[in-house]
């Protein structure tokens, strides 16, 4: 597994803004932004399993619409911690609203090809993925960010 994965595609995300603004490098900035949120959460997730080779078979079992749903119950289920002020909620709340909105942005990057991408927003999605960045490092080490990567794998059957 290559640990670096996330940051190198963040920064490559930041060097394809830096380049002539045409739509190849704005809509490879958008992607790259969404992959290396998408990557940073199975690099969280796997590194919590011991045996190096599980972990990169771990590593491709995600799913990209899997993921997106629990990003959008974990923000329903965090709400009354918002509420009382816990910390650690609001920053992964941050995290999994970023993975929702970086996906919706590298599909339409990737696959609206009728409209221009604006370098604004090209711009926007790459502060969206650096802000993940710190809000993960901010809540990463907590009870809810344990229980949301585990949930990003994992399907747990309901209760009744």
């Amino acid at each position: 597994m290559v640990d670096s994965l996330p940051e190198e595609l963040l920064e490559q995300a930041e060097l394809l803004l830096t380049l002539p603004q045409n739509q190849a490098n704005l809509r490879r900035a958008v992607s790259n932004a969404y992959y290396s949120v998408f990557h940073l959460l199975i690099r969280a997730t796997v590194l919590k399993w011991g045996d190096p080779i599980h972990q990169a078979r771990m590593a491709r079992m995600f799913e990209h619409d899997r993921m997106k749903k629990v990003s959008g119950a974990t923000i329903n289920s965090l709400g009354n911690k918002i509420d009382q002020g816990e910390p650690n909620a609001t920053e992964l709340s941050k995290v999994a609203q970023a993975f929702i909105n970086l996906q919706q942005a590298r599909h339409d990057a990737d696959y609206s090809l009728e409209r221009l991408l604006d370098p604004a927003d090209a711009v926007a999605q790459v502060e969206r993925a650096k802000a993940a960045f710190r809000s993960w490092k901010a809540a990463e080490a907590s009870e809810v960010a344990r229980d949301y990567l585990f949930s990003l794998l994992f399907k747990e059957k309901e209760r009744t």
